[in-house]
Formats: C-alpha cells, structure tokens, sequence
C-alpha cells in the first residue's frame, strides 16, 4: 500500500470516539474520519492531497488574517532560523501562501511564536533537548522546530484522528524523529518546553488537569483567546505558573512565555 492507503487504513480502523458526542472538537474529529469513508468522498487520494484546504482544518487550524500575519512576517525576518524554517512544503495543498519568500501564513504564525519565547526566555529553541507539544495541529510546529535545527526529543500529543495526519504531513515534508502520541500515560513527565497554542485554552476542566498535573517543564509557551470556552474558565489554570504575558496579534489573544 502506499502512504495514502496507509493512512485511510489507519484512519478507518479508530474506535469509536468515546464520551460527549455533541462537543465541538468531537464534531471536527468525526468529520474528518468521513474525509476517509469511501460512501462519503469517493476519492479518498484527492482528499488527502488537497487536506490543507478542508473545512474541517482551515476553521481550526489556519491562520490567515492578512494584517497580523504581516506583522509577524516583519517580527521575524531577523530570525536565525527565517530562510529554514518557514520555507513552505506542497504537502496538502495550503491554500494561503506568500508567494514572495515561498511560505504560508500558518508557518509564519508557527516562527512568530517561537520568536515571541526566545525574546521573552533570552534562549534559543535550538538549545534545548526535550519539547512537548499538546495539540500539534497537523504538524506545522514540529515541522518549523525541525527546519530551525532543533535536534532534540519532540513529543505531540492530539486526538487520534490528528496524529494520524501529523504523521503523515510529516513524514512527506521529511521531519524526521517526531513522536505523535496518543496516550498520555505514555509521555515522559518531564521536558523543558511545554507548547500548548489553543489547546490547552480549548480542553474543560478535567482534562486540562490531567494533562497539567501529569506533564511538567522548566519553560512554558502557551497561547489562550481571554474569553471563557464553553462556560469554562479555561485561562485561569494556565495563568497559574510563572510567566511573561505578551498580546498576540489577534485581538483578545495572548501568549504565556517563561
């Protein structure tokens, strides 16, 4: 079988998801795994190869607003790492691109924010051996640490459905070494960079102290809209551990750099 028929092999031997099946990332992860169902989309190859312009990922994970994305370009054409890092892949097919220095918004956002830790930390994210990213998207960070010439562990934890494709986008951008986990029991406790960009902002209660209580990191680079997700206060958690916090781009977004 080829990478494809992997995948869609892989996507549609997943369990059933379990617990609320009326909460939103349920609605998203059930409506990628229908990407995969024959009965739905016919050309299963096709889908995947234009992946990057799904509903399902553009709504959750692309940044695209032209005047932050602008800003953040200026912020980080300075940046060892800019000629490396944020050079775009056909991977997917992003949609959204600058045509003029062969990248994408969402790599550029991806670099803006490693900017934003090592200007707040005065480190490089080179230096460091061990980074645990929860929620990795479809695998834009990981693949930008990489290309800055990061060499140590990375970790992503993510629903089922999204390590699958981060594996994936991965492995046909040619990163190398990043383990896409599944199960938090199986994650090594500690590291010396957690990365939670939306994430952990976008879990309820339970399992934002899950992940809070089992994972621990010298340095943290979380990312949080200041408004409640779903009647939870999901700020206030994150707001708890030491921290130098710097307004994103997007209105009522922040960063939590330390």
């Amino acid at each position: 079988m080829n990478k494809i028929e992997v995948l869609t092999a892989k996507m549609l031997a997943l369990p059933p998801i379990q617990g609320d099946q009326t909460g939103w990332w349920t609605g998203i992860r059930n409506s990628i795994r229908q990407r995969f169902d024959a009965g739905i989309h016919a050309n299963t190859e096709y889908q995947v190869n234009i992946f990057l312009q799904w509903r399902e990922i553009v709504s959750t994970m692309v940044f695209g607003a032209p005047e932050c994305v602008n800003i953040e370009l200026d912020f980080i054409k300075d940046w060892y790492a800019y000629a490396s890092a944020v050079l775009e892949d056909e991977v997917g097919q992003p949609q959204l691109r600058h045509r003029e220095i062969g990248s994408s918004p969402n790599l550029v956002h991806a670099a803006y924010a490693i900017r934003v830790w090592e200007n707040t930390t005065g480190r490089k994210i080179t230096d460091l051996h061990s980074i645990v990213e929860i929620g990795g998207g479809y695998g834009a960070m990981a693949k930008v640490i990489r290309r800055a010439g990061y060499t140590g562990k990375y970790v992503i934890y993510d629903f089922p459905e999204l390590s699958l494709l981060q594996e994936y986008y991965l492995s046909e951008c040619g990163i190398k070494d990043v383990e896409c986990a599944v199960n938090l029991p199986e994650i090594e406790t500690s590291h010396e960079l957690m990365i939670g960009l939306w994430s952990l902002s976008e879990m309820h209660e339970p399992d934002q102290t899950r992940f809070l209580g089992r994972l621990k990191a010298e340095h943290h680079l979380f990312a949080y809209n200041d408004a409640d997700w779903e009647e939870f206060d999901s700020r206030a958690a994150l707001l708890t551990f030491p921290h130098t916090k710097v307004p994103s781009t997007y209105n009522g977004s922040y960063y939590l750099a330390n």
